[in-house]
């Protein structure tokens, strides 16, 4: 079985629909996210463009993980045409973060092989100058 082929993903604080198949997205994080210190708790929302393996409608179960724990999982309805970029997003959730960890998105469905969405990794430390 075929994985989803990701063209772009992403997390950020939150994801909006807007019209025309537009999406705002957020305060989206470049690369790891900074926190200045731990305990630290914030909102990260997911985003991601893939294109299916062929056209289906199926239902996607998306599974997040703070390290090795899981910490959400969602099912969401999804209509893909083949070759086409069908968007994948994801509402916010509070994460609270003791040390560094890895946030993993994984999407997993009946027509398609798991897929790892996103992987960021959370770390104390500077924040890049602007």
């Amino acid at each position: 079985m075929k994985k989803l082929k990701i063209v772009n993903s992403l997390a950020c604080e939150y994801v909006a629909r807007g019209s025309y198949g537009k999406h705002t997205l957020v305060n989206a994080y470049a690369g790891d996210i900074r926190v200045r210190s731990f305990p630290a708790t914030f909102p990260v929302a997911f985003y991601a463009e893939v294109i299916p393996p062929k056209s289906i409608r199926q239902d996607i179960k998306f599974t997040v993980f703070q390290g090795r724990k899981k910490r959400a999982e969602a099912m969401a309805s999804f209509e893909f045409e083949e070759g086409k970029v069908a968007v994948l997003s994801l509402p916010p959730f509070k994460f609270t973060f003791a040390e560094s960890s890895k946030i993993r998105v994984i999407a997993s469905g009946e027509h398609f092989a798991q897929t790892v969405l996103l992987e960021k990794m959370v770390q104390a430390g500077e924040f890049p100058e602007t």
